[in-house]
């Protein structure tokens, strides 16, 4: 495809949204809309004005289809996030796709050390601040420590690594406790 491939569908899918948006009463608008490219999440006051605004999409362009994906037990997947509705409010964390090979750069390959340690921390700031808590956050580091491992890095090393990763937060990243 073309560099500017990306915008065009992102100014399209934006077009295609304020038109349908422009369509429907204000009093059914939904009570929050998020869209990245060809993917959106949304909240509705019912599911009758989230199926005809997806109605309304589906007639602007005869060539694109919207599709919907409900959550099931208030947990629906956005990106690289499973966001669950609880009684406490928003939970996020991690989502990986099953197909997620969990192969990365192989530790013998002819690059610089630091490009290899930069990938797991790069990895360790990605998952903890998809985490809403560092308690969830943890399962998905051992997952990333295994597969660092698998691709032939020093456990030792790849486990210290992560832990003063979570230990220094970001700098990008607002600060976070360990319990």
């Amino acid at each position: 495809g073309y560099h500017s491939s990306s915008a065009y569908s992102e100014i399209l899918i934006d077009y295609t949204y304020q038109q349908a948006l422009d369509s429907t009463p204000i009093a059914n608008h939904p009570l929050y809309l998020a869209t990245y490219v060809d993917d959106s999440n949304s909240l509705w006051h019912s599911r009758d004005h989230a199926m005809q605004f997806v109605e309304l999409l589906n007639t602007t362009w005869p060539s694109m289809v919207f599709t919907v994906e409900e959550a099931v037990d208030n947990r629906i997947s956005f990106l690289d996030l499973n966001i669950t509705l609880s009684h406490d409010g928003i939970v996020h964390e991690l989502f990986q796709k099953p197909t997620h090979s969990g192969a990365y750069l192989p530790y013998s390959s002819h690059c610089e050390m630091r490009i290899k340690w930069n990938i797991i921390i790069s990895e360790t700031n990605r998952i903890v601040s998809l985490c809403s808590d560092i308690n969830l956050a943890w399962p998905h580091l051992e997952t990333l420590r295994k597969n660092m491992m698998n691709s032939g890095y020093p456990a030792e090393c790849v486990t210290l690594t992560i832990l003063r990763t979570v230990r220094k937060p970001a700098a990008h990243s607002p600060p976070r406790t360990l319990r």
